[in-house]
């Protein structure tokens, strides 16, 4: 994962990816919001998981 587009990104840090790039930071509840929206898709982690 690249992360030029998000140098503030520390380890720990919650990031938005978009083929191989961080593209956005986010914090730790908006993270678990989506990924209960993604868990609640049929398949949604299967990309996301490779």
């Amino acid at each position: 994962m690249c992360l030029a587009c998000t140098p503030e990104a520390a380890p720990g840090d919650y990031v938005i990816v978009h083929v191989g790039f961080a593209i956005s930071l986010m914090d730790e509840e908006e993270a678990r919001r989506t990924l209960a929206v993604l868990r609640a898709i049929p398949g949604g982690l299967d990309e996301i998981l490779r």
